[in-house]
């Protein structure tokens, strides 16, 4: 990696440059780290709520959950399903089954 004589003598000097051409200043710098952060815990909070939601359908009824064997070293096991009826009742947030 080549450098050029300026840049060597002052490895800075490149960022404040950059910050100078952009003109961004620290406070500028830390409005947008705020800014991120609210956005952020907004989104998070968005998603939070929407997954909440999703959790609160009704899943009561009877299930089907069936198991494939696809690999294994028994191969007397390979292809083997191995199929569990559930039934579930949901009241609210409580499920038994």
């Amino acid at each position: 990696m080549t450098t050029k004589p300026e840049e060597a003598e002052n490895p800075g000097k490149s960022r404040k440059g950059i910050m100078k051409i952009f003109n961004i200043t620290p406070l500028k710098k830390i409005i947008a780290g705020v800014v991120f952060t609210i956005g952020a815990f907004f989104s998070i909070m968005q998603f939070i709520n929407w997954v909440h939601d999703k959790a609160m359908d009704d899943i009561s009824g009877k299930w089907k959950i069936t198991f494939v064997y696809e690999k294994t070293s028994y191969s007397q096991f390979k292809g083997m399903q191995l199929v569990y009826d559930v039934f579930v009742n949901q009241n609210g947030s409580e499920i038994k089954g």
